[in-house]
Parts: C-alpha cells; structure tokens; sequence
C-alpha cells in the first residue's frame, strides 16, 4: 500500500497595494472595525460617514501590504496599513486564512517584530489582547496624535 502524497505547505506572499484592491481594503477594514468592541454606541450612518473619511486618509498615508497565495496574487488572505512604528490595521479573513500565521507574516514584512514597541492608530480589545499575547508591546495612540498621522504630519 502506497503512502498518500502530503499535502505540499501552503505558500503565501505579500505585495504592494493595488488599486484595484480598495475596494476589498474598505470593506474589511469597516466591517471588521466597526464589529469591534471600540465601536460600540456609535449608530451605523455616523460611523461609516466617519470611518470611510479617515480610511481614505489612511490609505493615501499609510503602507500596505497584501498577503495573497502564492499561485494568486488576486486573492487576499490578509494586508496591514502601517506607517513607520505604527499599525492602522491588521486584517486576516477568518476562512480559511485565520490561525495559518499571515498575521505574523505580514508584521513581519513590514518590520514589526515581538518585543519592540508599536502604536496602534484602531484597534479591538481582542486585537490588543492577541497582539500582546504574541509579544508585541502595543499602546493606542491619542486621537491628536491621530489626526497628525493622518493629515501626514507624523
């Protein structure tokens, strides 16, 4: 009886922010961000007048990267807006992309590494929690030195 052929690893990748990829970028984030526990209170039609405003500043201030397979740069697993030692946003799709490490790959890739302080620009508690857990000293940043970043003054 012959062995069955072992699954070959699932290889991922990251690239840069396309255009075509805003779509999926403000979905996520504003579906994910506005599920979060930060969030709670505020009625639908102010948050999504808000938060589309500020991801959009985001966006044209801060870096992505894009974790896609290997053999389809089109799908994304996950992606991080990030800007020098802070992160708006880290983002996984939960099927089937949830707990294969892209969260860490795409840290990594972007240069944040476990014992080295980062800010954070939004956040969950759960996010806050996880991310302490894995080793990242992460603070929030204060709403001031939040509209600086994102009027690119920081």
């Amino acid at each position: 009886m012959t062995e069955p052929a072992a699954a070959e690893p699932l290889r991922i990748q990251t690239r840069p922010l396309r255009e075509s990829d805003h779509p999926c970028i403000y979905s996520d984030f504003l579906r994910s961000y506005r599920e979060s526990d930060h969030t709670d209170g505020i009625p639908n039609t102010p948050f999504f007048d808000v938060h589309k405003q500020e991801w959009a500043a985001v966006l044209a201030v801060f870096t992505v990267l894009v974790a896609h397979p290997e053999s389809d740069d089109d799908e994304i697993c996950g992606w991080i807006a990030f800007k020098n030692r802070t992160v708006a946003w880290v983002y996984v799709k939960k099927v089937p992309w949830r707990g294969t490490g892209i969260g860490r790959l795409l840290m990594t890739e972007a240069g944040f590494l476990p014992g080295r302080p980062l800010s954070a620009l939004y956040a969950s508690s759960w996010a806050l929690r996880r991310a302490r857990h894995a080793g990242y000293p992460v603070t929030m940043i204060a709403h001031g030195e939040a509209v600086r970043l994102l009027l690119g003054a920081g």
